[in-house]
């Protein structure tokens, strides 16, 4: 892993981390049931139609920011925590195909639970799809960099 300056190790790429650790992905306990290879620039594979059970292939270039959006909340944790930080990539699903994302690291917060006081930054992004558009905010721990 390449070292920074600073002696810590850097972050692999982000989009050669995510298409490394999704090469295949099975599902078959969800309502929409899909498999997909990440290779080569491609999402390949098959998924069922919601409303036929009809089985339908998969065959899309995809980019090379493109992550499954399955784990989009990695992606988005996987930035530079840094407040303002604004960032973007693509996301891909059988059904909808690719879609752009953006977000930005919002702010720094206290985070009270059961288990304790926790330091944590807030991130919100969004997935603009072709028919509508998903909003999300995902709290991670400020000392996640620390540990990547």
């Amino acid at each position: 892993m390449p070292l920074l300056n600073s002696g810590r190790p850097s972050r692999p790429q982000r989009s050669s981390l995510f298409q490394q650790n999704l090469r295949s992905v099975k599902v078959s306990n969800c309502a929409l049931p899909f498999e997909l290879d990440y290779r080569e620039g491609r999402a390949i594979g098959w998924r069922l139609e919601k409303s036929t059970a009809n089985k339908f292939e998969v065959d899309v270039r995809v980019l090379p920011d493109t992550v499954d959006q399955r784990i989009d909340w990695a992606a988005a944790m996987s930035q530079d925590l840094v407040p303002g930080h604004e960032f973007s990539f693509s996301v891909f699903d059988p059904v909808t195909q690719i879609s752009h994302v953006t977000g930005r690291v919002v702010c720094p917060e206290t985070v009270n639970v059961p288990a304790g006081t926790f330091a944590a930054i807030r991130i919100a992004y969004r997935i603009e799809k072709s028919e509508h558009n998903e909003t999300y905010q995902v709290l991670t721990n400020a000392k996640a960099q620390e540990f990547c």
